[in-house]
């Protein structure tokens, strides 16, 4: 369902305010492109040099940053090195996903190489699915709503979705063609190009 916010009381409010360590997301850069380059996250050292800089305010330089940082003990420089090392995952992460859409905007994003002889099926790049990149929950409640038999077709086309089946490379060429990127996302030319016409309710074959 939808996060409702809602305003904190002053000492919530104070507590989440505490220097050390922020959060540290990995914030995009804003680009004319549907698929944005993620931006590099700060190092452990920057996450502490900006909750000092809130502590210190004016009083802050680098060099006292640095003199802290290099006095810290190893316990003490932990929770920023945990943070920036989740962060620098999510980028790379991020990073790959952003590189793959730039290549095959359009395709199916599939990274499954052919298999050839002596070399086993075996790779390293992610495998991007549609289901990561459709509101399944969304498409649920239009299934349900437009075609005959709604959940079963909805499961249906979840299981056409895996990597391992027959209908995969199908299934994703449709989610491409009809939802994946579209402003306007059409959930009925894609059921029908799945199974056909006679799936939508109120049709007859």
């Amino acid at each position: 369902g939808p996060v409702v916010t809602q305003a904190l009381p002053p000492q919530a409010q104070a507590a989440e305010s505490k220097p050390a360590p922020h959060v540290n997301q990995v914030s995009e850069v804003p680009n004319t492109n549907k698929s944005r380059k993620p931006r590099k996250p700060k190092d452990a050292f920057a996450l502490f040099s900006s909750a000092l800089k809130k502590q210190m305010k004016e009083s802050f330089t680098k060099e006292a940053a640095e003199q802290k940082w290099n006095n810290l003990p190893a316990a003490g420089k932990e929770p920023y090195e945990s943070e920036a090392k989740e962060a620098m995952q999510l980028y790379h992460e991020k990073l790959q996903e952003h590189d793959l859409l730039k290549q095959h905007p359009t395709i199916p994003m599939v990274a499954m190489p052919m298999p050839s002889a002596g070399m086993g099926v075996a790779h390293r790049t992610p495998l991007i699915t549609p289901t990561q990149l459709i509101d399944m929950d969304k498409m649920r409640k239009t299934i349900k709503r437009i075609a005959k038999n709604g959940d079963d077709v909805y499961y249906d086309v979840i299981d056409r979705m895996r990597p391992d089946t027959a209908n995969f490379g199908r299934a994703c060429q449709a989610a491409h063609d009809f939802i994946i990127g579209h402003k306007k996302k059409d959930y009925k030319g894609f059921l029908v190009s799945l199974f056909g016409l006679e799936v939508i309710k109120g049709q007859t074959t």
